[in-house]
């Protein structure tokens, strides 16, 4: 019990109280889930760029849309929250200068261990949602780019009026604008990426 009343002052002291903060925010939304007041696709957000750049390559680096926000964003606020503890822990600093030196670290570190834990359950989601059988549906299907691609970036494509929308990328040289009509025509094996080319004409 003084254990646990030793880390909750740690958890609420000084610079730590941020971390927590977005913490209470996750566990009141999966108390919400559990008593059924809240759906897990409830917290899911629809990025919508409209142009390349920095914030549009760093949502796909980061993977986020390939799962469930909700998910994702407890997994990053649970690690953020753990390095800001362990921190205060190895400093002997309850929420002093080196956890307010190390906040930006530890968040940039979260992302990235999220990243690679939100890979295998990527699949996991794919089959729940059985969005792995429609990726052979989705292959010759003609869509919408949300936002300009230039020469082999990455992008996301609208399809069926928004029912879909995957990440695609084109081919090296190629660039367009957004909005442009598009023709998914494979799909990596690895990645959910799908590879695209410009459509002109009717889809047959």
């Amino acid at each position: 019990m003084t254990e646990f009343l030793s880390l909750l002052k740690l958890s609420i002291a000084g610079a730590n109280a941020i971390p927590t903060f977005f913490l209470i925010l996750v566990v009141i939304y999966w108390i919400t889930v559990i008593l059924g007041l809240f759906q897990v696709e409830g917290l899911d957000i629809d990025v919508d760029l409209e142009s390349d750049g920095f914030g549009t390559d760093l949502l796909l680096f980061l993977k986020i849309g390939d799962i469930p926000v909700s998910i994702y964003l407890t997994i990053l606020f649970t690690l953020f929250w753990l390095y800001t503890i362990l921190i205060s822990l190895a400093t002997n600093s309850w929420g002093g200068i080196p956890n307010i030196i190390g906040m930006i670290p530890s968040f940039v570190l979260a992302a990235l261990i999220t990243r690679i834990i939100t890979i295998p359950l990527k699949k996991l989601f794919l089959g729940i949602n059985g969005k792995a059988e429609l990726s052979k549906e989705i292959i010759g299907s003609v869509g919408t780019l949300r936002f300009d691609l230039n020469d082999g970036e990455m992008g996301q494509v609208v399809i069926d009026n928004g029912s879909f929308l995957v990440n695609c990328q084109g081919k090296t040289g190629m660039k367009l604008p957004a909005g442009a009509s598009v023709k998914i025509v494979s799909k990596s094996e690895e990645e959910n990426v799908y590879s695209i080319e410009p459509f002109r004409g009717e889809l047959e």
